[in-house]
């Protein structure tokens, strides 16, 4: 965690810290992974420690630096016990199989933080998506109308983000104190090439920085740029049919490549410069050397050949921290790359801007005597109101029809009622009890609304009529429903009725016509058996004579509940007991249909505007 505090932004931390905290990430993902990074450190000291004493060995031409090093020391019994006393080759090899057992020992330690770290990320991962999609279906539906699905599905997976930087920082701390036991050995060597070092890496990577800065805004362009190109993509195929229509095949081809080509150029330059960065960075660091290397030799008339052995043994040591300081920058290069990310999957846990209905912990066990509204106001935008001071009271056991002209707020009233939005300011009332006490997941068990535009999933027809529904009702009784509403689909063979149940039906329903779809939508809401159900134009696609038939199922159903009828055609709604007519946002007229036509008032109008100047009482019977 240190090295997030030294390296991070502070705002960047704190997201990361906290969407790992989301996804489990605790103490023993710190604790373990250090300690086996301090016991692998350990042995690579011990490897590497061997140089000092053989670089003097090799300068001096003689094993007595080997033979007095805390390192070998011990090893002179052991020699004499094999019999091997102690030449230069018994040394020679034991010196050369202290350091490989030192170094297998650091890098199966390794191995195993390695496979520790693995098996913790992908569940944690796993853990933070599935998490972070609970979360964005809870959003309000407003937040949905503005944000594409393709670029929710592109940042969704990015969740992981968090917890890939989390392990990239305990890599930065392993790559930290390999560096510091080779600095610290590469000290013992040759204090000038130690000192050139130390002075060298700091200015190299205030060097660095402003390339790692291009990079991170690079990389914020890339995630702006990706989602909205899946949003593009998302849009264009899930519109096959106008494309088609229009004949614009090649024209949003064009449109999507002139977009992938944007983005190509932006991974491009982001990878020539992540590229770049390291072997430059590099060849700063061996220069660096070398030229202090030239200056010692240039600088000291008593210079040996036996001297270079110092300088060999201090190259292989820099050879070998370049790795670790290749990390280092790979980290921050990370960092920079990955902060859009991180911010915008942050985003998803805010609650500014998702229009979440708010909630309460009550359980709604069912409708007992009415919903009420009292002084609803509601609009989608500040300042522009769609419904405005609206109450009323809707029974159980009534049948309610709304009409109205188009944009008078029918829809908005049912989706308040159905719980898609805040009410605010007003009030919602169910059996007395304030909707935003009620919990979400009980009220919407127990109503159901079905919208003119069905939504239909790439499934089987099974799967669609029982989405939603915890009880599954027998093959036989799914049959019966569908031959209720006179849903039959092509080339369905009579003697195998039931495999019509697994028939799939095509993205969104694309092998239904909009009767078919609307009519697999009821299903699936009476299926639910609900207290509420409400019909947002929910028959507009059929035919007169079996939307007739649909409507008069529905009525029997739902005798003794509440049933909510949103209707342009005012004969679907002749039957019901009560009519609520709004205009510009406002409940302007309330009644039955023999009482609102004698008032002469907007029911009478919209009654005009279809069946003509005549009005009796028994249209539409």
């Amino acid at each position: 965690m240190a090295v997030l505090d030294t390296v991070l932004r502070p705002r960047l931390r704190r997201e990361v810290l906290r969407v790992g905290r989301r996804a489990g990430y605790g103490a023993m993902d710190v604790a373990v992974p250090a300690l086996l990074i301090l016991v692998a450190s350990l042995f690579e000291l011990a490897s590497w420690a061997l140089l000092v004493p053989l670089a003097d060995s090799v300068s001096d031409r003689s094993l007595e630096a080997l033979l007095q090093s805390p390192w070998l020391s011990w090893s002179t019994g052991i020699l004499e016990l094999a019999g091997a006393g102690t030449s230069q080759g018994a040394v020679a090899i034991l010196t050369i199989g202290v350091v490989i057992a030192a170094r297998t020992v650091a890098l199966w330690i390794r191995v195993v933080r390695r496979i520790f770290v693995l098996r913790r990320s992908v569940r944690q991962i796993r853990a933070l998506q599935v998490a972070t999609l609970r979360r964005i279906l809870g959003f309000g539906r407003q937040w949905f109308a503005a944000n594409g699905p393709g670029g929710v599905q592109h940042q969704l997976q990015w969740a992981g983000t968090s917890i890939h930087l989390l392990r990239a920082a305990q890599n930065a701390v392993s790559d930290v104190v390999g560096i510091l036991i080779k600095l610290g050995v590469m000290v013992a060597l040759s204090i000038p090439l130690s000192v050139s070092m130390a002075i060298a890496l700091p200015v190299i990577k205030l060097m660095m920085t402003r390339m790692t800065g291009r990079i991170g805004r690079v990389a914020a362009e890339e995630a702006r740029v990706e989602p909205a190109i899946r949003d593009r993509l998302h849009d264009l195929l899930g519109s096959m049919p106008l494309v088609k229509a229009v004949g614009r095949e090649d024209e949003s081809a064009t449109e999507y490549e002139g977009l992938q080509q944007s983005l190509d150029t932006l991974t491009v330059r982001r990878g020539t410069l992540s590229s770049v960065r390291w072997p430059l960075e590099e060849l700063l660091v061996l220069l660096t050397v070398f030229a202090v290397q030239v200056v010692l030799i240039l600088s000291d008339p008593d210079f040996q050949l036996g001297d270079l052995a110092v300088l060999a043994a201090f190259l292989l040591l820099v050879q070998q921290t370049l790795p670790h300081l290749q990390g280092l920058t790979n980290f921050a290069t990370q960092v920079a790359e990955a902060a859009p990310k991180v911010f915008a999957v942050a985003d998803f846990w805010s609650d500014s801007g998702k229009f979440m209905p708010p909630a309460g912990s009550r359980a709604f066990v069912g409708l007992d005597t009415a919903i009420e509204l009292r002084g609803l106001t509601f609009g989608y935008s500040p300042g522009f109101p769609v419904l405005t001071d609206v109450s009323t009271r809707l029974d159980v056991g009534t049948h309610v029809a709304v009409v109205g002209e188009t944009g008078s707020g029918k829809s908005t009233f049912a989706h308040l009622i159905a719980r898609f939005h805040d009410i605010e300011p007003g009030r919602i009332l169910v059996d007395g009890v304030d909707l935003r006490d009620l919990e979400a997941g009980s009220y919407a068990q127990k109503v159901a609304l079905v919208a003119q535009e069905s939504w239909i999933l790439h499934r089987s027809l099974r799967e669609n009529l029982l989405f939603g529904v915890d009880d599954h009702p027998t093959d036989e009784e799914l049959l019966e429903l569908l031959a209720e509403v006179g849903l039959e689909l092509p080339g369905a063979d009579a003697d195998a009725e039931h495999e019509v149940l697994e028939r799939p039906l095509g993205d969104r329903g694309a092998q239904l016509s909009g009767g078919q779809r609307q009519r697999i939508a009821l299903i699936r809401a009476l299926l639910r058996r609900p207290d509420v159900l409400i019909l947002d134009e929910a028959t507009s696609a059929l035919d007169s004579r079996v939307e007739r038939r649909v409507l008069d199922m529905v009525e029997a159903r739902f005798r003794g509940r509440l049933l909510v009828t949103i209707a342009h055609r005012l004969s679907t709604i002749r039957s019901a007991d009560r009519i609520l007519v709004f205009s510009a946002g406002r409940l302007v007229e309330s009644g039955g249909w023999d009482e609102l036509l004698a008032r002469e008032g907007e029911f009478a109008r919209l009654h005009r505007a279809q069946f003509g100047p005549r009005i009796e009482a028994d249209v539409g019977t």
